[in-house]
């Protein structure tokens, strides 16, 4: 099958379809940053939330995250 034929295909997919090719596709996708540089950069930012937040907004965030995702 050529990249052509495979478009063609991706315009008769049903919207729900599309969602899940693209996810696919990203997933195939190198990230441009190796592994330990993203952990690294993730926990940079995680000790400057915390270094920059009093415990109390800290808690106030994750209740918040908390209750729009985790609880109904």
């Amino acid at each position: 099958m050529t990249l052509n034929e495979i478009k063609q295909a991706a315009q008769k997919l049903a919207p729900h379809e599309m969602d899940e090719l693209i996810a696919y596709l990203q997933s195939r996708r190198k990230h441009p940053l190796p592994a330990e540089e993203r952990i690294r950069r993730m926990k940079e930012a995680a000790a400057f939330i915390r270094e920059s937040t009093t415990p109390e907004e800290l808690d106030q965030a994750i209740e918040a995250m908390n209750a729009e995702y985790i609880e109904p």
